[in-house]
């Protein structure tokens, strides 16, 4: 009988096993489908993982608790005999079973927290002992309790966290070396500018870790549609696209400002992100006006030229893209046939405006033009990136540019 009874509910068990089974294989199944990613991108919000750990702080908490408080109660009597008194109430012996469990609770929560009254205490060698363990205990899970606190707090905006102790880092690198105060401020306002556009996170690495499908739009995504048609970038293989994510950085510049000035050494590409920059040479005076998807100095930023032959002012608060020859030689360090090309694209860009600076400069001596961000200005002669006041010198590097890219 006693099989027969036990049979049909172990079955009933195996059964409720298999559907748990089965439960679990259509949602491991289903994790790319529309509720699965729903459900992925819900448990990846930060709030909700916020919530989950400090709920499981709270569970955990009074599950140690709880065990305190009985473990309590089986050491001896002793903590509530020396606690009743204390209220001017019945004796300890008396209360009821939920009264005493409420009393152990307490004691071990004021024990875990360290706060420890001194209203509940031991009476015997056993319960001292006891005590003793306890403290060590909840004394180490409070520890505990505190880390994941801060831990949550960190984990609430990992790029303001990160932000600041960059800006930490700045700060005391700029203390050491005892900077004039201006020159601070303005490295710090460079570096909130910098970061305002630009998170402190490792972005390099989390992009190469992707496919390159996902990598290119990424990177268009993440730049400019001016930007992308500026001849240059676009020279640039598809599928490669996503290396001008780091190297590309954006630097702000106030009306009025001097961004580079002629016969100075640069190492910079610039390319306008908004704004309006005006290009000057001390021979022609103005000589174009540069606006979004506009570039100047190209065959400094792919390591070619280091001198501008511009003076480059900010007419408006203007914000560009700054490409460092470095960053641009050592991204593409394994890529030589692109270097080569993006070389060759910079020394036609500007032959072809020099040419054109040339044409027009017969029938004025000032020129001054608007760009537009479209590839279709530049042939029509709209879109000055850099000119020369030099025209000789600056031919003799096109064509030494020209001939070794061949």
């Amino acid at each position: 009988m006693g099989i027969s009874h036990s049979c049909p509910a172990q079955v009933a068990k195996l059964a409720k096993f298999f559907k748990v089974l089965r439960v679990l294989k259509f949602f491991k199944m289903n994790q790319d489908s529309p509720v699965g990613e729903m459900l992925e991108e819900l448990t990846a919000s930060k709030t909700l993982q916020a919530g989950f750990k400090f709920f499981s702080i709270i569970g955990r908490t009074a599950m140690l608790a709880h065990l305190m408080a009985c473990f309590m109660a089986a050491s001896g009597a002793g903590f509530l005999e020396t606690y009743a008194p204390v209220r001017d109430d019945d004796d300890a012996d008396s209360w009821g079973m939920m009264r005493r469990y409420l009393a152990g609770f307490y004691w071990a929560i004021t024990t875990m927290s360290t706060v420890g009254y001194g209203d509940v205490t031991p009476a015997s060698d056993g319960e001292r002992a006891y005590a003793i363990a306890a403290m060590i205990i909840g004394g180490g899970f409070y520890g505990y309790v505190v880390a994941q606190a801060a831990s949550m707090v960190t984990a609430a905006d990992a790029k303001s966290s990160s932000y600041q102790e960059k800006m930490d880092q700045i700060a005391a690198w700029l203390t050491h070396h005892q900077f004039p105060t201006s020159l601070k401020r303005k490295i710090r306002r460079y570096y909130r500018a910098f970061y305002k556009h630009r998170t402190a996170l490792d972005e390099k690495a989390i992009i190469e870790d992707l496919d390159p499908g996902l990598q290119q739009e990424i990177a268009e995504g993440l730049l400019e549609s001016s930007v992308r048609a500026n001849e240059l970038v676009q020279a640039l293989p598809r599928g490669t696209l996503y290396k001008m994510v780091s190297v590309l950085r954006i630097v702000s510049a106030a009306k009025g400002e001097v961004i580079v000035e002629e016969g100075a050494t640069t190492y910079s590409c610039f390319i306008v992100k908004k704004g309006a920059v005006v290009a000057n040479t001390e021979r022609r005076g103005r000589i174009a006006c540069l606006r979004a998807g506009a570039s100047f100095n190209e065959l400094a930023g792919v390591g070619v030229a280091h001198t501008s032959d511009i003076s480059a002012e900010a007419i408006v608060s203007t914000e560009l893209y700054l490409m460092q020859a470095d960053a641009f030689l050592d991204d593409f360090d394994n890529f030589p046939d692109i270097i080569a090309k993006l070389q060759a694209q910079a020394a036609e860009m500007q032959k072809n405006r020099l040419a054109i600076w040339l044409k027009v400069a017969e029938r004025q001596s000032t020129i001054e033009d608007t760009v537009s961000p479209s590839p279709q200005s530049a042939k029509e002669g709209r879109r000055w990136s850099l000119s020369s006041a030099t025209p000789k010198s600056v031919l003799g590097s096109l064509a030494s540019v020209t001939s070794t890219a061949a």
